[in-house]
């Protein structure tokens, strides 16, 4: 035991090192500023590229299908824009207003701003979470004992 912790600090007892520590004091600063200045500058350099098919080779049957994909359908990614507004009526009149605009950016393809509320509402079910599921099929049990022994 004695031998591996004298591996680990290298042969310097704590008095040594504080010594050297307090020795090169300025040194050691300086090497420290110099080091987050340099890892601030190539951070700050670095980018985020959110294309997954930068990943894979450009010759791989998953990137050729998806480019040509891209080509007939104009892209596959898409952005959703959410409004908040106390008043619903002048939410609806600026998403009026901000879809024109949004069209004639050359990035985008097109805009769909506007709900198919009866679509939703006659598959609203389908958009319950499982746990209501769960005390909705827990009620409907109990209902039929109850049922069952009137």
């Amino acid at each position: 035991m004695q031998r591996f912790k004298r591996w680990l600090t290298f042969g310097i007892t704590s008095e040594k090192y504080i010594r050297w520590q307090i020795k090169y004091a300025y040194l050691i600063l300086a090497v420290g500023i110099v080091s987050a200045g340099a890892g601030t500058y190539f951070s700050s350099k670095l980018g985020f590229n959110s294309d997954f098919t930068a990943l894979l080779p450009d010759d791989a049957p998953s990137v050729v299908d998806l480019d040509v994909v891209t080509e007939k359908a104009g892209g596959v990614g898409y952005l959703v824009l959410a409004l908040e507004a106390q008043n619903v009526e002048s939410a609806k009149k600026f998403a009026d207003m901000l879809a024109p605009e949004l069209e004639n950016l050359p990035e985008i393809t097109y805009v769909d701003y506007k709900i198919d509320r009866p679509f939703f509402d006659a598959k609203t079910l389908l958009f319950v979470d499982t746990e209501d599921l769960i005390t909705i099929r827990e009620r409907l049990a109990e209902r039929v004992v109850r049922e069952r022994k009137k």
